[in-house]
């Protein structure tokens, strides 16, 4: 007769548990395992499962990152357009550096901005090199040496900009001015000038006429 066999105890089957969890570490992986392998080669492969985003939240997305580059592209233009110099010159021509200025000394630095300096007017301040000072006095000293003299003092006034933050290097810092020496002017009307003073002066009234008149006879200057 053959013997039944005993069931198997508590010892038995922790060593069973511990043997085949030993031999699953050594090589003969889990289903668990196997399945996240499987997973990683499909995604190797490239055949993963897509998951595609609603049409209409898709379509919504578009719509919002346009949005978001429209107004990056509009923040952009408006960034470089504050930065022109002709934007910066607006700025220094209502500033307390040429306010406080007499009446004619403002009109004289308008003027040469107006006049002088309008290729700048659309370029960004940040462009403006020592160069682009030397293009715009050179041909202007060449004729007008005193002009040339007053355009530089324009624009040594008017890099002001620099200790704002608008520049980080002054383009004028190192360019001398044209005329160093300038001869103090002495004019002087001529006798067929004085003739059409005289003339005129006598169209003016009391007590002007009598004023001009006066000054020619005296030879006073005030």
């Amino acid at each position: 007769m053959r013997p039944t066999n005993p069931e198997p105890s508590i010892a038995s089957a922790f060593a069973c548990s511990f043997i085949f969890g030993s031999f699953q570490r050594q090589g003969c992986p889990s289903e668990e395992s196997h399945i996240r392998k499987s997973a990683r080669n499909q995604k190797i492969n490239g055949t993963a499962t897509a998951f595609t985003l609603d049409p209409a939240a898709a379509k919504q997305e578009q719509h919002r990152a346009e949005e978001r580059a429209a107004e990056a592209a509009r923040l952009a233009e408006l960034e470089a357009r504050a930065n022109t110099f002709e934007a910066i010159c607006a700025e220094y021509l209502a500033s307390r550096d040429v306010t406080k200025l007499c009446p004619t000394m403002r009109r004289e630095r308008a003027r040469h901005i107006a006049k002088k300096l309008a290729p700048w007017s659309k370029r960004s301040i940040t462009e403006i090199a020592k160069r682009d000072v030397f293009k715009i006095l050179d041909p202007i000293a060449a004729t007008k040496p005193i002009l040339a003299s007053r355009s530089h003092a324009t624009l040594t006034h008017f890099f002001w900009a620099e200790r704002h933050d608008h520049i980080a290097v002054n383009p004028i810092k190192h360019v001398s001015e044209p005329l160093e020496d300038e001869t103090p002017r002495d004019p002087a009307l001529t006798d067929a000038e004085l003739a059409i003073v005289w003339k005129l002066a006598g169209m003016s009234g009391y007590p002007w006429t009598q004023f001009f008149r006066l000054a020619i006879l005296t030879g006073a200057r005030r």
